[in-house]
């Protein structure tokens, strides 16, 4: 819920649709009133395609209103974008320019800034007289460095009520934020927190935590699973806290003044027309010199630089799988769910035997039952396009939530068939049968059928996109507030599984409101995400959103690799399609030619990053069914950097993609094996295998290591061995993998990996409690092959 920050019924008519663009319906001393004599050059133009832009507070404390309400007044004032009206009403115009500003809801903060009181000076020259001394050459490249061309300055107001004034006219809605402070103990109590989030100081909003249905406290508890997890120590804590707050939100339509067009990086953004008047001026008296940098620049480029941490950016979106054809959007088909109707695996499908085996999964051995710790209805989120929800292998477990999806979109021409799981007789259709193939690869399930998922037990919640409406920054608002409501929804327990089989590039260094709603929920949702497949490797600089997000403790890259089981490669398709890789991408799964539902009740084979991303989605729930089911009373709520880190050390680490990928081959059973170790051996020509625990170095005393060589001058490291996660023997560089945690006490943080590790400490001895040998195992570290670290 949103609320509107002011309005103000005796205001009259608004002035312009863009700042000095005079309307017909003004009288001739009006507009003489508003313009001034010794106003300097013209621009002029026809300006009818406005692009929609979403404004919003980056920070929602006080001063941070006032500097960001400046900073936007300014910039559209600059480039002739500012919308105004006049204040007719002879009380209201007498009154002092800062009470003006606040009686109509257009200002909030403790005071007012010499910028606005100088911006209202010029748009008002019959009452008002300032000094005007041209802004130096730095300043004036920048839309918000001067007014009007200018340095800044206090204006001498006469004004008495008699000669309407020239405001701004914007409307603002008070919303919902999140933003990070620095924590302080009074903040875990809820009489602090409620206090804090009801107060109004200096006309500043307070928030309303009714938009996620539960109180300002509730909201806190669950944004920071670590302050309120009372099985974890104060060491891991941290400095700052997550609290919601109240930000200011307006929707503006900005124009190219003097152009019908736009520049060349917004030609995917969605416009709206919009009439504006012909052979305009600039009825601010701007400097010559700022004119010429309108000219250069123009205005929409000098604005949204200007404004880049408070617009929202333009998207454009691909869906990440290949091999497919068709173009157009399908509607989800919407029907009454029944009831799931379980897994009954009698063998699986040849396809579905090799993908299993290739991962490691635990349904490969058909023949085995599930284990009832990895039945839980763990939620898995997909956000992706079109979707057939009445597929019998997916109905019944499948959450639709149609309400970003527009009701407009055109049904796929395919007759479904009565033969459920069937294979099409037709390929794939990437606009329609996208999003239900990325679901079934998580949580199909059929009734003695060869193909299943590989979380079958999963809740699946899925919210179809208007791919299209991407581009309009106001829609990727709606999305951000859909993440934030579905992670406030779920279980306080629980950490929520997110897939995104799509990636978006911005047309501008703008505000990613993506981006933030991922970050605002850092403890509680992991993001698995397409690494993409333009067969770029990402080294020199990455674009590619959410993928190249790889560094957020909650997002998790998946790079597509090809079938080979032993020296598997990138997945390549064409010369231009193959998947994107990137060192710091997260881990890798099979992207070729994987069988999973499809429109009408079919089974067919696409390919892509898209199809990698799902497989590890579905292992990620795997983990959590598995925490929760067995771990989660003695150990402190599991958060997503834990699950993901989990999923990259115990992946199948491979010579043939080192480079590639921070991890290797995603290994399903590996991962599952969480509360103990495993420690591989080569001594004398035979090699052992042990699960246990507590890999140690008695002769290094109570803080045991390892040491390294690396890099071309022989760097010395030094990696604790309880930070260790995972070494790596490769026999033919005859060097170790090492990837390990940073020096601290805590598991919650990124991992770092090394390829070329030269073990220095190789002739100590080591010792490891083995699960199956009898007693404590002794060896030299260098005859490790291979350790993976218990997950706690």
């Amino acid at each position: 819920m949103r609320t509107q920050a002011a309005c103000n019924p005796r205001r009259a008519m608004p002035l312009t649709l863009s700042a000095g663009l005079v309307l017909a319906g003004l009288s001739l001393a009006q507009a003489a009133e508003i313009t001034a004599a010794d106003r300097s050059e013209s621009i002029q133009g026809i300006a009818d395609v406005a692009l929609p832009v979403s404004w919003r507070t980056v920070d929602s404390g006080d001063y941070r209103f006032e500097t960001d309400l400046e900073n936007l007044y300014v910039a559209l004032y600059n480039t002739v974008n500012l919308p105004l009206t006049l204040v007719d009403d002879p009380q209201l115009a007498a009154q002092p320019i800062v009470n003006l500003f606040r009686a109509e809801g257009i200002y909030f903060g403790r005071s007012f800034s010499v910028r606005l009181d100088a911006l209202l000076c010029d748009l008002n020259p019959s009452v008002c007289k300032r000094e005007r001394v041209p802004a130096d050459p730095e300043a004036i490249r920048s839309a918000i460095g001067h007014v009007g061309g200018y340095v800044a300055s206090r204006g001498v107001w006469s004004q008495d009520g008699s000669v309407p004034l020239v405001v701004p006219e914007i409307s603002f809605e008070v919303g919902a934020a999140i933003v990070e402070q620095t924590f302080r103990p009074e903040l875990l109590q809820q009489d602090t927190i409620e206090q804090q989030f009801t107060s109004v100081i200096d006309g500043v909003p307070s928030v309303d935590c009714s938009d996620w249905n539960r109180s300002c406290f509730e909201v806190t508890q669950r944004l920071n699973r670590v302050w309120f997890d009372p099985k974890r120590s104060a060491e891991e804590h941290g400095g700052t806290i997550k609290l919601p707050k109240a930000e200011l939100v307006a929707e503006l339509a900005i124009h190219e003044l003097g152009s019908t067009g736009l520049p060349e990086k917004f030609s995917d953004a969605r416009f709206k027309k919009q009439i504006v008047a012909s052979n305009v001026s600039t009825s601010q008296r701007f400097s010559p010199a700022w004119q010429e940098v309108l000219r250069e620049f123009g205005a929409v480029e000098l604005l949204t630089t200007a404004l880049a941490d408070n617009i929202t950016s333009v998207n454009s979106v691909r869906p990440q799988t290949s091999h497919i054809e068709g173009d157009g959007d399908a509607a989800p088909a919407n029907s009454g769910q029944p009831e799931n109707p379980g897994v009954v695996v009698a063998g699986l499908d040849p396809s579905d035997t090799e993908l299993f085996d290739l991962i490691n999964h635990p349904f490969k051995h058909s023949d085995q039952p599930f284990p009832d710790y990895l039945k839980r209805p763990v939620g898995i989120t997909v956000f992706d396009f079109a979707f057939d929800s009445q597929h019998c292998g997916l109905a019944g477990h499948v959450d639709l939530d149609n309400s970003l999806w527009p009701s407009h979109q055109p049904q796929l021409d395919r007759e479904r068939t009565t033969d459920c799981g069937a294979p099409s007789s037709e390929p794939a259709n990437k606009a329609h049968d996208h999003g239900t193939h990325v679901s079934g690869i998580i949580a199909s399930s059929f009734q003695g059928k060869g193909h299943v998922g590989l979380n079958p037990f999963a809740r699946l919640r899925y919210v179809p996109l208007d791919q299209p409406a991407m581009r309009d920054a106001r829609y990727t608002q709606q999305i951000r507030r859909k993440i934030r409501d579905i992670s406030l929804d779920q279980d306080l327990e629980t950490t929520g599984i997110v897939n995104i089989s799509w990636n978006y590039q911005r047309n501008f260094n703008g505000h990613d409101a993506i981006r933030q709603s991922i970050e605002e929920n850092d403890e509680v949702m992991l993001f698995v995400v397409a690494a993409g497949n333009d067969r770029q490797d990402h080294l020199a600089g990455c674009h590619y959103q959410p993928a190249c997000f790889y560094a957020l403790d909650n997002v998790l890259t998946v790079v597509g690799l090809d079938r080979d089981p032993d020296r598997p490669g990138v997945w390549v398709a064409t010369e231009e399609q193959g998947s994107n890789t990137n060192p710091e991408f997260g881990i890798g799964a099979i992207a070729s030619d994987i069988t999973s539902t499809v429109f009408g009740g079919y089974t067919a084979p696409m390919s892509g990053t898209s199809q990698a991303t799902p497989q590890v989605a579905a292992a990620a729930s795997l983990i959590q069914s598995r925490f929760e089911a067995q771990f989660s009373v003695e150990q402190p709520r599991l958060l997503p950097i834990r699950i993901k880190n989990r999923l990259i050390y115990t992946s199948d680490l491979f010579p043939s993609i080192n480079g590639q990928l921070k991890g290797g081959r995603l290994n399903v059973s590996r991962a599952l094996d969480m509360g103990r170790a495993h420690l591989t051996l080569e001594r004398g020509g035979v090699v052992e295998h042990h699960p246990g625990n507590l890999l140690d170095v008695p002769s290094m005393g109570a803080i045991p290591y390892i040491e390294c060589l690396t890099g071309p001058r022989g760097d010395v490291l030094q990696i604790r061995l309880r930070h260790l996660r995972r070494l790596e023997y490769d026999p033919v560089r005859r060097k170790y993998v090492a990837i390990y945690q940073a020096q601290d006490e805590s598991r919650d943080t990124p991992l770092i990996r090394v390829s070329d590790c030269r073990l220095t400490t190789r002739y100590n001895v080591a010792t490891f409690d083995s699960d199956e040998a009898d007693g404590e195992l002794s060896f030299q570290l260098r005859d490790i092959r291979s350790y993976i670290s218990p997950m706690f």
